[in-house]
């Protein structure tokens, strides 16, 4: 079985507090860079960058953690 797999990513907007953490599955064929609503369910929302970066790792890991 495959472990999850995280990733922050900038979601929806322009502003510093719009950084979200996604499941990399949920992201296939979303091109790289901004993620718009609908392109792909984020798991949280509503970050800055090293947040987002922060919780993306931490989840990553626990699912590792886990197998």
């Amino acid at each position: 079985m495959r472990t999850a797999t995280f990733s922050a990513r900038k979601y929806d907007g322009d502003c510093p507090n719009s950084w979200a953490v996604f499941n990399k599955l949920s992201l296939r064929g979303v091109p790289a860079g901004i993620v718009f609503y609908g392109q792909a369910v984020p798991v949280m929302v509503g970050m800055d960058r090293s947040e987002a970066q922060r919780v993306a790792t931490r989840m990553t890991r626990q699912a590792a953690e886990k197998g």
